[in-house]
């Protein structure tokens, strides 16, 4: 609590041997170690908070690199999967390429014998 000025020069302390009484002294030093404790304390807790900080930094870090290694993964397969079904595409156009096709007239039969009757008349 904080004294006024006045209320500083109606104070009257109380001398004892060897100087002020021994409670001022005690109550001086007390109050310096709780100072001390203090800023103890704070300094602590500012340590405290810079590792937590790194820590939760360095798990950013980890967790967007494993990201970028399943992001990297994910396209490796899809370009793949892309290539596989362009390769499946161009071998099945080039079937489709080979073979004669129906305007000319003919139509293989799906069981290997010759096309049904009729339709050489249609063809010619």
């Amino acid at each position: 609590m904080p004294l006024t000025p006045v209320e500083v020069r109606h104070l009257e302390l109380r001398r004892r041997f060897f100087g002020y009484r021994r409670s001022h002294v005690e109550l001086e030093s007390l109050l310096r170690s709780t100072l001390v404790s203090a800023e103890r304390a704070a300094q602590d807790m500012r340590e405290q908070a810079r590792r937590e900080s790194d820590l939760v930094v360095q798990e950013a870090s980890a967790e967007g690199r494993r990201l970028l290694r399943d992001a990297i993964a994910e396209k490796e397969r899809l370009l793949a999967e892309t290539r596989q079904i362009r390769t499946s595409l161009q071998a099945a156009l080039a079937y489709v390429g080979d073979e004669p096709s129906e305007t000319e007239g003919e139509t293989p039969d799906r069981r290997g014998a010759s096309p049904a009757p009729g339709l050489e008349r249609l063809a010619g």
